[in-house]
């Protein structure tokens, strides 16, 4: 849907021609001396009155949409699909569009045009103000700032599979939280002061405030030294933990050194996706609950006079790791010495 709502907002800025509007037009307000065209959709066209936001879009993940590695690569592995380019590079799939425009929109992903127009207007949550009608028309639309905007993007199901088999479902694990009940929606936390950075789990400071760990060893029998290692883990965000990619898994790991040079157990927190028949879904769906606490215990079979843990959180498919730098692999959230349980 995106896609097409996207080529619309294009040939109405390039053309003024009308097209069916995405969003209801009764209370938009429009320059009384007639809309002014919006003649690139490039995000340098907005650097210019937007320095602040568009630096803080320069470094988000929405800005990096196509050109991270993870997606290249994975792009590339899944036959370079251009289904995945209505997310990930949504601008770049306009037909219209020359060759070397489709290009560069590419390698900006998610860019401002992406969120903020629409029938040739720029769309604000915020206040119209009258500096911003003299540049271009503008219309005032509170869904921008709903979850239900982000879900286009972050819940689908795979194209040609059954549409209810959904392989993102951030959005649905929104409206089952207690963040749905209290309507505290994905911007609150996600672009909290309107930052356009869109924190989210490759950002350290959000992926340590949600979640919290515990551990301790309780030593077994007659051996001090090896036994049970309790853990509980709390996800704090207002989805599962983790979500989005359905490769990305929250593992644990007790270890005999620091460094977790010697693994002695793990535990991956995670979905898992199967084949049945043409298509992949989901078989089992073992990530944390929003704002619930996970407890267990994992053995740990061999003697160690001290033990070790690791919270990391992982991004990519193990197949294509071996070609990305280590900042696309994994992020420790917690780690620390496990100290034997309290009485």
């Amino acid at each position: 849907m995106i896609a097409r709502l996207l080529a619309a907002s294009i040939v109405a800025a390039a053309s003024g021609t009308a097209v069916p509007p995405a969003y209801a037009k009764e209370d938009a307000p429009l320059p009384e001396d007639g809309s002014k065209a919006i003649l690139s959709v490039m995000s340098a066209s907005c650097r210019r009155c937007h320095g602040d936001t568009h630096s803080e879009w320069l470094s988000s993940r929405h800005a990096q949409a196509f050109t991270n590695r993870n997606f290249f690569i994975s792009w590339h592995y899944a036959g370079r699909n251009p289904w995945c380019l209505q997310c990930h590079a949504p601008l770049s799939q306009h037909a219209k569009a020359e060759q070397a425009e489709r290009n560069d929109l590419r390698k900006e992903g998610v860019n401002c045009a992406v969120c903020h127009l629409r029938d040739g207007a720029v769309v604000t949550a915020t206040p119209v103000t009258e500096q911003g009608v003299r540049a271009h028309a503008m219309v005032h639309d509170n869904r921008l700032g709903a979850a239900e905007f982000c879900g286009d993007c972050h819940e689908f199901a795979f194209p040609d599979g059954p549409q209810q088999n959904l392989v993102q479902s951030t959005l649905t694990e929104w409206r089952n939280s207690e963040y749905h009940e209290r309507k505290i929606p994905c911007q609150d936390c996600h672009m909290h002061d309107g930052d356009h950075g869109f924190p989210g789990g490759h950002q350290p400071m959000m992926l340590e405030k949600a979640l919290s760990a515990a551990f301790c060893r309780e030593p077994g029998g007659n051996d001090e030294l090896a036994g049970e290692v309790r853990y509980e883990i709390t996800a704090k965000a207002g989805h599962r933990v983790p979500t989005g990619d359905p490769f990305r898994r929250l593992r644990v790991q007790i270890c005999a050194q620091p460094d977790c040079a010697q693994v002695l157990v793990s535990k991956d927190f995670a979905l898992t996706l199967r084949q049945v028949g043409e298509y992949w879904q989901v078989h089992r769906d073992g990530r944390l609950l929003p704002l619930k606490t996970s407890r267990g215990t994992l053995m740990v079979t061999e003697n160690s006079p001290q033990l070790f843990f690791t919270l990391s959180l992982h991004f990519a498919d193990p197949l294509i790791e071996p070609y990305l730098p280590a900042e696309e692999i994994a992020y420790t959230i917690k780690a620390g010495e496990v100290l034997t349980c309290s009485r």
